[in-house]
């Protein structure tokens, strides 16, 4: 039960337990009592980082303590102090964990009614819509572009999110382009014995991984089975495997060999990075993670049950065959064809979402037979090297986009 409706329940017989005399008059007979009650389950969540499971309080090590003055390196500098502040929370699928029962992703009614009630937010007045010319909008992406600093220079189309309508117009597409342009940067070490650069500038986007996924918590709850909600639960989703990316760079680090100059810099960084290498070590050996597979399903997990979400809650199935496509990606690199195939053959192709030029290209490719009725007859070996072919192409167009989206703005793969 709710604590609200505890309290009040609580204050309610209080009251008759402490009236005058007449207090029996006053008592409601059992017939006036209501029978359907509702039982809302508050879940506990972290407090200090909204979506993420609550953890016990535990030592940190000295290293994530104490100050740091920046990493400045050849081409880059590197604020130290907010990657060691959020040494614990850096990557937050993997601990503490984050609540995605927090994400509304099976349209509850009890969690938005939890969170109305914690932070006072009831229906307002009505947002206006957002309406801009394809050339604004990406004005406004480009401006909120960034190698390092995400969370602040996504603020101000977060402030637009705030205050117009989460589904109306221009406002959900705009959420699309940020996520589709902005985030998914890749990284490459400058010199083949130096993951300086790289490593710094990873941890510096993972650091603020907890900002995004607490604005999101807050955002989906606030406007449920909305498409602006849908796109924010596209970029968790975008988050959640760009967290994996950054921790297996920083596991197969070898400060020995590849952090020569950070320890020439700043030998406090260098002890940094091999205390947050231990500390998540730890972790992997607690969770009995011992192999590059077992983090990844870890991870996995986390995405096909975000994905999945958004099949059953986006309105008016807007971007589900996204989704879907999405999920028979994951299956399909982990090497469950089944899976893969039983999510493929539910998509029906729709031209506005992001992904249906290649999954158009799948779903010409599969047997009618598994287009028709998600049959679990077998793919063939050729049906199975042209998805490959298929998904190849895909990940070729990404990486070209990116390096256009980097040369844009004076970056390569391998500057930070």
């Amino acid at each position: 039960m709710s604590l609200a409706l505890s309290a009040s329940l609580h204050v309610f017989l209080l009251a008759a337990l402490t009236s005058p005399k007449d207090v029996t008059a006053r008592t409601p007979t059992v017939a006036a009592i209501p029978r359907n009650i509702d039982i809302v389950i508050v879940r506990p969540e972290n407090e200090s980082f909204p979506g993420l499971a609550p953890s016990e309080p535990t030592p940190e090590p000295a290293a994530f303590e104490r100050p740091y003055s920046p990493l400045a390196l050849t081409n880059a500098t590197f604020d130290l102090d907010a990657i060691a502040k959020r040494a614990h929370v850096l990557f937050p699928f993997l601990s503490p964990g984050v609540d995605l029962g927090l994400f509304d992703l099976r349209g509850d009614a009890a969690l938005r009614s939890q969170y109305v009630a914690a932070t006072g937010r009831g229906p307002g007045r009505p947002a206006p819509p957002l309406t801009a010319t394809p050339a604004q909008l990406q004005v406004l992406i480009d401006r909120a572009w960034s190698r390092r600093q995400r969370w602040q220079a996504v603020q101000p189309i977060l402030r637009l999110a705030d205050t117009y309508d989460a589904n109306a117009a221009d406002m959900p597409g705009l959420l699309r382009m940020y996520s589709e342009q902005n985030l998914g940067q890749y990284y490459e070490d400058h010199k083949r014995l130096s993951r300086d650069q790289r490593l710094w500038a990873e941890l510096s986007v993972a650091a603020d991984h907890v900002s995004f996924i607490g604005y999101i918590r807050r955002y989906v709850a606030a406007h449920p089975s909305t498409k602006s909600a849908t796109e924010l639960l596209f970029l968790l989703d975008k988050t959640a495997e760009g967290n994996r990316n950054i921790l297996e760079t920083l596991l197969s680090t070898e400060p020995r060999q590849h952090l020569a100059d950070t320890q020439r810099a700043n030998p406090h960084a260098y002890d940094l990075a091999i205390e947050l290498q231990k500390h998540y070590r730890q972790i992997l050996r607690a969770r009995g993670l011992q192999t590059d597979a077992d983090v990844m399903a870890v991870y996995e997990a986390d995405r096909l049950e975000i994905l999945g979400g958004i099949v059953r809650s986006t309105p008016g199935g807007y971007r589900a065959n996204d989704a879907r496509f999405l999920i028979g990606e994951i299956h399909w690199s982990a090497k469950r064809v089944p899976a893969a195939v039983s999510s493929w053959c539910q998509m029906s192709v729709d031209a506005g979402d992001a992904y249906v030029d290649t999954y158009r290209q799948i779903l010409s490719a599969l047997p009618a037979d598994s287009r028709g009725g998600c049959a679990s007859s077998p793919v063939s070996g050729v049906t199975q090297r042209e998805i490959d072919r298929i998904l190849e192409r895909r990940a070729k167009q990404s990486w070209d986009f990116q390096f256009y989206r980097l040369y844009k703005f004076g970056y390569r793969f391998d500057s930070f």
